[in-house]
């Protein structure tokens, strides 16, 4: 029969899928179930197994996940025109949100070798925008704006005289209780 060490490598590479990896607490808990309840592996139990077995345990962040590119352009050729085909473009309908940083500079750009720049912090002051509009862009929508501020002393004390609509959250992010709000 295999060892421990052998049978959880065999089971970490089974679970090479990113939804799947296994965290450390984890694998100490799979080891301990294999070899029974006595078994209770350190920290530098796993330190060295993961040396000897080339795991390392490491994070992914955003939205890079392993995606078909194929698969993705045959359901959007295929299957998303016979859902689009049963609406009329004028019902079709598409929001995003995207974040404005209103006292910041522009990203990188060209300039001459010479030029010295100021340094200082990355601006994080934002506010957060919705904008909705339909396919043929008849029907715009008023722009949905979270900001930290409620509401910011530079606004009119009535709200509805803007040609926006404001509210806003500790982050200035757009959250569950916002975007039902908008809906």
């Amino acid at each position: 029969m295999p060892g421990i060490k052998v049978i959880l490598k065999q089971w970490v590479y089974s679970c090479y899928k990113p939804a799947l990896w296994p965290s450390g607490k984890t694998l100490a808990q799979r080891s301990g179930a294999s070899k029974g309840e006595s078994f209770n592996p350190s920290n530098g139990w796993l330190y060295r197994w993961k040396q000897k077995n080339g795991a390392a345990f490491k994070k992914e962040h955003g939205e890079k996940q392993a995606a078909s590119f194929a698969a993705a352009q045959a359901w959007r050729d295929d299957e998303l025109l016979k859902i689009l085909d049963a609406f009329e473009p004028r019902n079709i309908v598409n929001a995003d949100e995207t974040e404005l940083y209103f006292r910041g500079f522009p990203g990188p750009g060209h300039c001459s070798k010479s030029t010295e720049l100021t340094r200082g912090k990355k601006a994080m002051e934002r506010i957060t925008l919705l904008l909705c509009a339909n396919m043929t862009g008849e029907e715009k929508l008023p722009v949905f704006v979270i900001g930290k501020s409620k509401p910011p002393r530079s606004f009119p004390k009535d709200l509805s005289k803007l040609p926006v609509r404001y509210r806003n959250s500790a982050n200035a992010w757009m959250t569950g209780f916002l975007f039902k709000e908008w809906l």
